[in-house]
């Protein structure tokens, strides 16, 4: 059964940054959108590209003329020594790309190439842009390092006279999205749009004035080595967090349902625990430490008391093998972990409160003493006059 691929905007809209982040980083993943007329597919492209900083050049490729469009073949002669000259054929860069390159030049802002109406371009339209979504690269033209193509397509059935895309090799190279916006979002659009307040309330009430036609792509979206090595190798740098709300149809917009299915139930059963090397590498594990904390039950969100016994234990054993070693840099790791608000005072009090090691630690380096005063007041674990532990020894007797 050919795939049905069905997103909205906020699934397209993260799916185009993926694209974008991904060509920043060398890795070109161009997306395209399949979609009826009038769905706001360019407008949300539109959007998308202000929003992150991008200069949209869009093309429509239903009305495009070929010469103006890929550019004009002309001949060379050039040296190539010894009194010797060669005949070469070289192509004019045609003006859409000429003026892309000058305004990334003056705006310093990278571009992203929308290619509308794809599959309704001509054969030859067809032939000459294939290179170019798949690899940014028109003849001996290139695009940007950090540029950015993607594509729309209308469905291939009896309502739109397109040049049907076959090639599988072609459509494993692209990720693929039935564009369907929700009746919310669209309403919500209207609203941005300051729509009077009784056009708003009709559609608001009547859904089936805003009701998009279901349609199958025609074709399975299937992974292959390149499409699995391309765009696992981006999902696998993204946090825990963006995993979590992203991945899902990321990975089926570009590798299909049946992989993305097996992926996540992989990923869902590994351990999640939290490690020594994420807490001491605080700062870049953050959110996925966080993330780590929580779970969804029945739509409520819990904390993961297993998960936080597991790392408090971490870090007491760290604390022991390290003792007089601890340090300013040890001591903030910790206090910016016992910060994050999901995490009980109680437990910061259990590590610090009444640990010897720790009272030695703040005897010894005043960083530290001061590091953690400030915290402990913080979280309201002493008092503001400093009466706490901390005025024992490292025996913890009073001095």
């Amino acid at each position: 059964m050919a795939s049905k691929q069905q997103m909205n905007v906020k699934q397209m809209t993260e799916i185009v940054k993926f694209s974008m982040d991904s060509s920043k980083v060398g890795c070109k993943l161009p997306v395209c959108f399949w979609g009826i007329h009038g769905t706001g597919k360019t407008e949300l492209v539109r959007q998308i590209a202000h929003d992150n900083g991008y200069n949209l050049v869009t093309l429509h490729l239903a009305t495009q003329d070929i010469c103006d469009l890929i550019g004009i073949p002309s001949r060379k002669v050039v040296d190539v020594g010894n009194g010797m000259t060669e005949t070469i054929q070289e192509w004019s860069c045609p003006d859409w790309l000429f003026n892309a390159k000058k305004s990334y030049e003056t705006t310093k802002k990278p571009n992203l190439f929308f290619l509308d109406e794809f599959n309704r371009g001509n054969r030859f339209v067809l032939a000459a842009m294939l290179p170019f979504l798949i690899d940014g690269v028109l003849h001996t033209h290139g695009i940007g390092p950090d540029d950015a193509v993607i594509a729309a397509a209308n469905p291939a059935n009896d309502k739109y006279e397109v040049s049907e895309i076959i090639d599988e090799a072609l459509l494993n190279r692209l990720g693929h999205i039935v564009f369907s916006p929700t009746h919310e979002e669209y309403v919500n659009y209207l609203k941005s749009k300051k729509m009077d307040r009784t056009t708003l309330k009709v559609v608001a009430n009547s859904p089936g004035y805003t009701k998009i036609a279901e349609f199958d792509l025609g074709f399975d979206v299937k992974p292959s080595r390149r499409s699995i090595f391309n765009v696992m190798s981006r999902v696998g740098t993204k946090s825990k967090g963006w995993i979590k709300e992203h991945a899902s149809y990321v990975i089926e917009a570009y590798l299909g349902q049946a992989f993305r299915d097996e992926w996540l139930a992989e990923y869902q059963s590994k351990d999640e625990s939290i490690t020594l090397d994420m807490l001491r590498d605080f700062d870049n594990n953050a959110a996925d430490i966080e993330a780590a904390l929580v779970t969804t039950i029945d739509g409520e969100t819990t904390h993961r008391t297993d998960i936080l016994s597991k790392t408090q234990e971490i870090i007491k054993t760290f604390i022991a093998d390290n003792k007089d070693k601890i340090g300013i840099e040890d001591v903030t790791w910790m206090i910016k972990f016992f910060s994050l608000k999901i995490i009980p005072d109680d437990t910061a009090a259990a590590v610090f409160m009444s640990n010897p090691i720790m009272k030695r630690a703040i005897m010894r380096d005043p960083k530290v003493n001061i590091a953690l005063v400030n915290f402990l007041r913080k979280k309201k674990i002493i008092n503001n006059d400093g009466t706490a532990p901390w005025a024992a020894d490292a025996d913890g007797e009073n001095t």
